[in-house]
C-alpha cells in the first residue's frame, strides 16, 4: 500500500533520521555512545520519552549538546539505538527450555514468560518497544525481531515435540508473535503494567491463534 501526505513525509522523515546516526569506529567514541544510551536507559526508569531532549541528557553528562548531535542529530535516534539494543536482549532468550513439558501451549507460555521477564525488569525497555510514541523505524525493527523471535519459538517446539511440516508455519508464529505484543501494548498503556489479566488475555490470544494451525494435541519426542 503506498504511502502518501502527511503519513508519507514522516516516514521519509524517519528513514532520513536513521541514516544519519553517526556510529562511531573509534574505541573512545563507542565508550561515548554507549554512555549515552546508558544515560537515556536510566532517564526512561522514570521519566517518559518526550520529557527528554538532547539538552537533558549533555546536562546528565556533563557535556555539550553539540557532543551528543555529533551521534544522535535528534533525540529519536536515540530511541532508535536503544531499541536495537534492547531487542538484542530478546534475541539472547534462550527458548529452548529443559522441560518436560505436557503440552504445546504449556511451553509456549513458558517461552513467552522467559520473554516477560525482560519487559518486567526494565521500565525503559517497555516504554521504548511497547510505548505508543514509538517511531515507524522502531516499530519495523521490533517486527523483524518478531520474526527472528518467531524462529526461536518453533526451534524449541521442535526439540521437544513432534511439529507437523505445514505450509507457512514460521509466518503463523511471527503472526502470533506480533498479536501477543499488540496485547502487551494495549494493557501497558491502559494500565501501566502488564497485570496478570493482560498475561492471561495474551496467552489465550496466542493459543487461539496457534490453534488455527496445530493440532491439539503433539506427540512429545
Amino acid at each position: 500500500m503506498a504511502v502518501s501526505g502527511v503519513a508519507g513525509k514522516k516516514l521519509v522523515r524517519e528513514e532520513k533520521d536513521v541514516a544519519e546516526i553517526r556510529r562511531p569506529t573509534q574505541e573512545r567514541g563507542r565508550q561515548k555512545f554507549e554512555v549515552i544510551l546508558d544515560t537515556v536507559d536510566q532517564f526512561l526508569q522514570t521519566r517518559e520519552p518526550a520529557d527528554i531532549g538532547i539538552y537533558d541528557i549533555a546536562e546528565a553528562l556533563g557535556t555539550s549538546p553539540p557532543s551528543v548531535y555529533h551521534f544522535f542529530p535528534t533525540v529519536s535516534l536515540v530511541f532508535v539505538a536503544l531499541a536495537e539494543r534492547y531487542l538484542e536482549m530478546f534475541r539472547r532468550v534462550d527458548t529452548i527450555l529443559p522441560g518436560p513439558f505436557a503440552s504445546w501451549q504449556q511451553l509456549l507460555d513458558e517461552q513467552c514468560n522467559q520473554m516477560l521477564k525482560v519487559f518486567e525488569g526494565n521500565s525503559a525497555v517497555r516504554k521504548v518497544i511497547l510505548g505508543v510514541g514509538y517511531s515507524s523505524e522502531i516499530r519495523s525493527r521490533d517486527l523483524e525481531n518478531n520474526r527472528i523471535l518467531a524462529q526461536h519459538v518453533l526451534d524449541g517446539f521442535r526439540a521437544h515435540f513432534v511439529v507437523p511440516e505445514i505450509p507457512g508455519l514460521l509466518d503463523r508464529f511471527i503472526e502470533m508473535s506480533a498479536i501477543n505484543d499488540a496485547i502487551w501494548a494495549l494493557y501497558l498503556h491502559q494500565d501501566g503494567r502488564l497485570t496478570d489479566h493482560a498475561k492471561e488475555i495474551a496467552s489465550r490470544a496466542r493459543v487461539a491463534y496457534l490453534r488455527t494451525v496445530l493440532p491439539e494435541y503433539l506427540a512429545t519426542k
